[in-house]
């Protein structure tokens, strides 16, 4: 049975979970350009990634928590509402995912 995800369900998963606030930073994080990791800015206005308001803050975590694989409680809570902002994003990631997963089930079944 397909579950149905939306923005809000997103939002939902990340005000309940430590591990869904920690794979959304991720996740974001790996949308920034090379330059904007290594800086702590965002160069781009493409709507994707970090906003320029959030960047200097969100990529330091980001890449303790890559650093580490977990991030102090206290911390997860600062992120926890920053998190829920990129749920437009979020969305499209995990779209994207499971078409990338549909077509790769597609092409082990022919």
């Amino acid at each position: 049975m397909a579950t149905f995800i939306d923005q809000q369900s997103i939002r939902q998963l990340i005000a309940t979970s430590d591990k869904a606030v920690l794979r959304a930073l991720v996740a974001i994080y790996n949308r920034q350009t090379a330059a904007e990791q290594n800086r702590y800015i965002t160069v781009e206005k493409n709507g994707i990634g970090f906003s320029a308001s959030d960047a200097s803050t969100c990529s330091r975590y980001a890449k303790i928590c890559l650093t580490q694989g977990w991030l102090p409680l206290p911390d997860i809570e600062i992120l926890r509402p920053v998190m829920m902002k990129y749920a437009k994003q979020l969305l499209s990631i995990a779209v994207s995912n499971e078409l990338n997963n549909l077509c790769t089930t597609e092409k082990e079944l022919a």
